[in-house]
């Protein structure tokens, strides 16, 4: 019920994974351009406290957006992605064609 109410007001979950591999909905918008400042805010807050060893972008049919991605992550992190690639189909078919997502690995302090 919940899905069907956010898919007729048109919103746009952000999810999170959890190093355990939980999935929660970590914020929302009702478009993919606040998607994508609510995650590059969120980078910024982790990239300020932590140094990023690697990052990739991965998207599920949609390069134009993932490169967008690429590209602030890029300013953000101070390095380019190790690598942009389509999602796993599985992925890909949970999370929706268009869903771009940045995964990282935080070097242990």
């Amino acid at each position: 019920m919940a899905g069907r109410i956010a898919n007729l007001l048109n919103l746009k979950p952000i999810v999170s994974m959890k190093e355990n591999g939980e999935s929660t909905i970590f914020n929302k918008a009702f478009n993919r351009r606040g998607n994508l400042k609510n995650i590059l805010r969120h980078l910024r807050k982790i990239a300020a406290g932590n140094r990023v060893w690697e990052y990739c972008v991965l998207h599920a049919h949609n390069p134009e957006d993932a490169h967008a991605y690429a590209l602030e992550t890029e300013t953000i992190f101070g390095k380019k992605p190790a690598f942009v690639m389509d999602i796993s189909p599985v992925i890909g078919l949970n999370a929706g064609v268009g869903a771009v997502a940045v995964s990282f690995l935080l070097e242990e302090a």
